[in-house]
């Protein structure tokens, strides 16, 4: 007797394979995944997707991965309400070494479910591209929420794969080209400022205190458990802008609490991630920020009088996010339709 009628499972169709050259395809406007992801956070915010908290693995309290201490895989999942599918995403990432061999530091892929028969129906292998690509998008649409709106410098702390697509997404929502970037290997902040030079920014190094005393719009990406920025660093009067985008599961930290509690405005992506793994956990946790004070950036596209005003306006304002897979949702959404679209033309 066969294996199958042994189940008693029929020869089934198998799901949809992209890889990540066809992905590349469907990801060329920036805008659109911006768009994409502020239609999601409106979606997550008014209760309208359904998202299980979110699986961590290689970080503490969990043992570390042979890989290094820095490594993790992160699962997020989860689908809007009365949508055809639900999406998992895998992301490993975080391993340097793999540069040695010949490899790059994130993997991963995202799975297509549908929701009425529960079948897997499309395999997106992106290598992690999507969640960082998302990641910088979901900086890019706060930056133009929020940043003051005459840039004359962008900081960026981090050197890695996702310092680069915030950089690439930025150029979609600010004429600003001049930036500085920090970074505790050297050697990967000299290739950064290499590569992004050769895509049109003016970028060289800096120390962390130029960082917070010259430019209007901070970005963080790092996997930092200390801080990087600090309150005594930052001009009274100054507008600033940052976008803390490195702390994703307990314990990692790349602002000073009281710089934190300093904000004249705080935003998240979600208001149950950012206490639990995001950036303002330790804030709260020294009962120096009242976490309903912490506005979900869902919310705040719908009330223009906390975005960003004219020059008058030298707010301190912070954007925290610790990934919602509502972000993934959207992405690998977008990207199915395009890629079906094409197919279907061919």
């Amino acid at each position: 007797m066969e294996f199958l009628e042994m189940t008693g499972v029929a020869q089934l169709p198998r799901p949809l394979l992209f890889d990540l050259s066809e992905i590349g395809q469907a990801v060329q406007d920036p805008q659109a995944i911006i768009q994409g992801q502020a239609a999601g956070f409106r979606a997550y915010s008014l209760g309208q997707v359904c998202v299980p908290p979110v699986q961590s693995m290689g970080q503490p309290p969990l043992h570390a991965f042979l890989a290094g201490p820095e490594a993790q895989a992160c699962i997020k999942s989860g689908y809007v309400k009365g949508a055809e599918h639900f999406v998992i995403k895998i992301a490993p990432g975080g391993v340097s070494e793999n540069e040695q061999r010949g490899l790059p530091t994130n993997t991963g892929l995202n799975l297509l479910f549908s929701q009425r028969t529960l079948r897997l129906e499309t395999v997106l292998f992106d290598e992690g591209i999507l969640t960082e690509m998302r990641t910088a998008a979901a900086a890019a649409l706060a930056a133009q929420l929020f940043a003051p709106r005459k840039l004359m410098k962008v900081g960026m702390f981090g050197s890695g794969v996702q310092a680069r697509w915030q950089l690439r997404f930025l150029k979609a929502v600010t004429d600003c080209r001049q930036a500085l970037v920090n970074s505790r290997n050297s050697e990967h902040a000299a290739r950064l400022c290499e590569e992004m030079c050769a895509e049109g920014w003016e970028i060289r190094t800096a120390s962390a205190k130029e960082i917070a005393s010259s430019c209007q719009l901070i970005h963080t990406a790092t996997p930092s458990r200390t801080p990087l920025l600090h309150r005594d660093w930052f001009t009274t009067g100054m507008a600033v802008h940052i976008n803390a985008m490195g702390a994703d599961v307990p314990g990692k930290q790349e602002l000073e609490p009281c710089l934190v509690a300093a904000a004249d405005l705080l935003v998240c992506d979600s208001r149950v991630q950012t206490f639990e793994r995001g950036e303002f956990q330790e804030a709260v946790s020294q009962g120096l920020l009242d976490a309903t004070s912490v506005r979900e950036i869902g919310e705040v596209l719908h009330e223009p009088q906390l975005h960003r005003q004219g020059a008058e306006d030298i707010r301190l304002t912070i954007f925290d996010s610790s990934g919602v897979a509502v972000q993934d949702i959207m992405i690998t959404q977008m990207v199915y339709d395009a890629l079906l679209g094409r197919r279907s033309h061919l």
